[in-house]
């Protein structure tokens, strides 16, 4: 089991992001995605890293929904239908990380993960991380957690005064066997890393420390 340090708990999302087609009205494609759920705690939305709205023709309810008019990261599979309406196939919380500052964290943690990818979206509002994370059964210990989360270690001023914030990828294995790994997805708000012009994420990788840069502009 995964936990997002304080905030969410992380099930699997082994999905990729992909588009089986050639055009806007094609095939299945699966997204991350902004869901967007009304007075009954029903997801009716989604918004894309596009900031294209579509309506599913099939509304969805999950157990994570937990809030009325609310709105959850997810990764989606879906159908475009025409006229700004989607079919959903499938649809998976995606944990949103917060970062924390470093020095306010009593044992900054930081076990090795497999780093895959790192993107910002279209829209300028999200870094996106695609990673895997070793995982397994614990034989004596049912309640073993992983804790997955961002912290936050400042601002970098530049000559041209341009600043890139950084962030170091905090994981406690939690005692969790390391079996078989597991991709997931995690999306860090643009809007957390203090007006920054780019960010330098921290990742330690099973083949060592990985440092990754870029543009949130």
């Amino acid at each position: 089991m995964l936990a997002i340090a304080g905030v969410i708990m992380l099930g699997s999302c082994e999905q990729e992001t992909y588009d089986t087609g050639t055009g806007d009205l094609s095939l299945t494609r699966g997204d991350l995605l902004e869901a967007h759920a009304d007075n009954n705690k029903t997801i009716v939305a989604v918004t894309t890293d596009s900031d294209e709205q579509l309506i599913l023709t099939n509304p969805y309810n999950a157990k994570w929904v937990t809030t009325a008019d609310s709105t959850y990261r997810v990764m989606a599979y879906y159908d475009k239908t025409g006229e700004g309406a989607a079919r959903l196939v499938s649809m998976s919380l995606v944990p949103t990380l917060i970062p924390v500052a470093i020095e306010e964290i009593e044992t900054p943690k930081t076990d090795p993960i497999r780093f895959e990818s790192l993107w910002v979206s279209d829209n300028r509002k999200y870094v996106n991380i695609g990673f895997y994370i070793m995982t397994g059964t614990p034989d004596d210990d049912a309640k073993a957690v992983q804790t997955l989360g961002a912290m936050y270690e400042g601002v970098t001023i530049h000559n041209n005064g341009t600043t890139t914030a950084k962030i170091t990828i905090y994981h406690d294995q939690g005692g969790v066997p390391e079996y078989y790994s597991t991709r997931y997805y995690a999306s860090l708000p643009v809007s957390t890393l203090h007006d920054a012009d780019s960010l330098t994420l921290v990742i330690n990788s099973y083949k060592g420390r990985i440092v990754k840069t870029c543009s949130l502009r």
